[in-house]
This record gives C-alpha cells, sequence and structure tokens, in this order.
C-alpha cells in the first residue's frame, strides 16, 4: 500500500493495481479515515488491562532498582563522615548569615546558594540510609502510570494527522 492520489482526498492504495500491474488488490482506505482508525486503535490497545499490568511492572521494578542503588550508595561506615560534613556545612552558612546580618556584602547571597545545596545534598544521603522501605507504594505508581498513558491517549488524539505522520515515519524507520 502506498499513499497516492490528491492532496485533500488522498488514499492508500496498492500502486500495482492503480497502474494495472497485475495485482487483483482493489482495496483504498482515504488516509483520514486510516489515521483515525490507527489513532483510535492504538489508545485502544494502550488500555488493555494485560499491557497495564506490564507497564505498572516494569515502571514500579525501576522504581526500586533506583531505590536501592540510592540506599545502597551510603555505608554504614559512611555516615560519621557525611555528619561531620553536614555540621561543617551548616557552619559556614550560619557564619556567612551572621555576616550578611551585620552588614556585610550582599555578593554573599550567591556564595550561600551552593552551601545550602550541599547541605541538602548531603541530607539527603543520610535520609536516604536511614530509611529502609520505599515509601511509593504500587497503587501509586498504577494510578501514575494509567494517568499518564490517559494524558498520551488525549494527546495522539488531539492532531490526529500528525500522529498518523509520526507512526508512519516510525514505521518507514
Amino acid at each position: 500500500m502506498r499513499l497516492g492520489g490528491l492532496a485533500d482526498k488522498s488514499v492508500y492504495e496498492c500502486p500495482n493495481h492503480r497502474h494495472s500491474s497485475g495485482c487483483m488488490n482493489a482495496i483504498r482506505i482515504r488516509e483520514e479515515r486510516l489515521t483515525k482508525q490507527l489513532v483510535e486503535a492504538v489508545a485502544n490497545n494502550m488500555f488493555d488491562a494485560e499491557y497495564l499490568h506490564a507497564l505498572v511492572d516494569v515502571v514500579y521494578a525501576e522504581l526500586e532498582a533506583a531505590w536501592r542503588r540510592q540506599v545502597e550508595g551510603v555505608s554504614e561506615e559512611q555516615i560519621p563522615q557525611l555528619l561531620a560534613q553536614k555540621g561543617e556545612c551548616q557552619t559556614k552558612i550560619d557564619k556567612l548569615i551572621d555576616f550578611v546580618e551585620k552588614g556585610g556584602s550582599a555578593k554573599l547571597k550567591v556564595q550561600l546558594e551552593p552551601r545550602y545545596s550541599e547541605l541538602e545534598r548531603i541530607e539527603s544521603r543520610l535520609k536516604a540510609r536511614g530509611a529502609f522501605k520505599l515509601e511509593t507504594t504500587r497503587d501509586d505508581v498504577d494510578a501514575l502510570v494509567y494517568q499518564s498513558v490517559e494524558n498520551l491517549v488525549g494527546v495522539l488524539k488531539e492532531d490526529v494527522a500528525l500522529t498518523a505522520r509520526y507512526f508512519i515515519s516510525t514505521l518507514r524507520n
């Protein structure tokens, strides 16, 4: 099948049949109709329960793996070092704040920002080590995946012609 005909009345058809080259396939379908059917079929398949269940399984497994990597990224031996770094960072921040309050340079605000970022980074590493379970539930992921798929389908249906061109170009590659 190939796209043929005029731009506003384009159809998918067999070029061999159209040019009487021995093909008996006389099926033709307007591009507009096919694109709507294509997008509708994709949208319907995305809400298939088995597909959504498998998608949630993959997303949740990735989330758990990322959580494990974060927790395992801080060993018991590193905790005292991180606590010391946190104390040093907090002390530096406090000194800079005192200086600013006593009429110090406005440029010091620029120096405070990286210190706060460093403090947040250290605290998040300490919190990750202290937390032993993932707080996000499978139901949370299920709801998020379902909402995301619903949003995606809405976008796909919003501009059917653009969606179809994307799918067709993907199939060609």
